[in-house]
C-alpha cells in the first residue's frame, strides 16, 4: 500500500478468538482452560502474542516510512 502511495493506513489486530462461539460453544470447555468470561485462555494468549509482534512490525514500518501514518486498531 505504501509503495502505491498510501499515506494513512489502519492495521487491525486480532480479536479475542478464544471468545468466539466456535471455540466456546462447539465442545465442552474445561474450566481450567477458560478465563472468568468462559473464553479459552490459550487462544486469547495466541491472539495477544500475534498483536504484540504486529505492533512491533508496525513500529518498524513506521520508522522506515516517516511520511506515512500507520494506526493499529486494537480489538482487545
Amino acid at each position: 500500500m505504501i509503495d502505491v502511495g498510501a499515506k494513512r493506513i489502519v492495521v487491525p489486530g486480532s480479536f479475542p478468538v478464544g471468545c468466539m462461539p466456535i471455540c466456546t460453544g462447539g465442545y465442552p470447555v474445561d474450566p481450567s482452560q477458560a478465563d472468568e468470561y468462559g473464553c479459552l485462555k490459550s487462544w486469547n494468549d495466541l491472539a495477544k502474542f500475534h498483536n504484540l509482534h504486529l505492533q512491533q512490525a508496525i513500529t518498524s514500518l513506521q520508522q522506515r516510512n516517516p511520511g506515512v501514518k500507520i494506526i493499529y486498531g486494537d480489538y482487545f
